[in-house]
This record gives structure tokens, sequence and C-alpha cells, in this order.
């Protein structure tokens, strides 16, 4: 599927590009599914009906897409730690890259809105360069 290696070498490209990240085949295909479970719930199904959201604990959908959101948000705040877990020199070479602004940027209030950013550079950047 052409499609699919596209949105697969597009990921690989983003997180070694811009976050210095070696992407696993299990993660890419981690990051297709719970993307897809997310997007599907947030994007499609709860717009549609506005209640949903409320009894979402309920619906087996909306707690698979929640699980989903929240493992997404724990894989890219790994991203952050492995990226502060590198020698010195790793991450001066990274010097200028999304981690690195992202990283050093004091006005964040927490580790968690680092890795929401990081996801939705990854998020934004899979999709629209994939597809176009």
């Amino acid at each position: 599927d052409v499609v699919r290696q596209s949105l697969d070498l597009t990921l690989r490209v983003i997180c070694e590009a811009g976050f210095g990240y070696h992407l696993t085949d299990v993660e890419i295909q981690m990051f297709g599914h719970d993307l897809d479970l997310a997007l599907r719930e947030y994007l499609s199904k709860q717009p549609m009906q506005p209640g949903r959201s409320l009894v979402a604990p309920l619906v087996p959908a909306a707690r698979a897409a929640n699980a989903a959101a929240r493992r997404l948000c724990a894989w890219a705040l790994s991203i952050l730690r492995r990226h502060r877990a590198k020698p010195a020199a790793a991450r001066e070479a990274l010097r200028g890259t999304i981690i690195d602004y992202i990283d050093k940027n004091p006005s964040y209030p927490s580790d968690e809105a680092r890795a929401d950013d990081i996801l939705a550079f990854l998020v934004a950047g899979h999709d629209t360069t994939a597809y176009t």
C-alpha cells in the first residue's frame, strides 16, 4: 500500500530530523492505530453526537480512543525523556531542531505540555506531508 508506506516514511523522517529519534516498526504501528482510534472518536463521532463525551466511559469506542490518546501522550513524553537522557554531544548535534526548542523553552508549564507539542508536530507533519 503506497499510502501506508508514505505515512510510515514521513513519520520516520519527522522523528529523525525533528526529534533525533529512531522509530521502531512497532512504534509506527502503534502510532497509526492509536491515532486512527483517537481521530475517529474526537473528530468524527463526538462532534456529531455532542452528549457522547459525557457518557464516554460507557461507550467502548470512546474508552478505546481515550486509552489511545493517553498512550500517544505517554509516547511523546518518552521521546522528550529519551532526548534528555542522551549524552551532551548527542544533544548538541540536535541543536536547532524541534526537540531542542521544545526542551529548552522555559514558557512550557510542564513536560506534559511539551509532550503535547511533540505530538502535535508529529500528527500535523505526518498527515499533511504524507498525503500531499
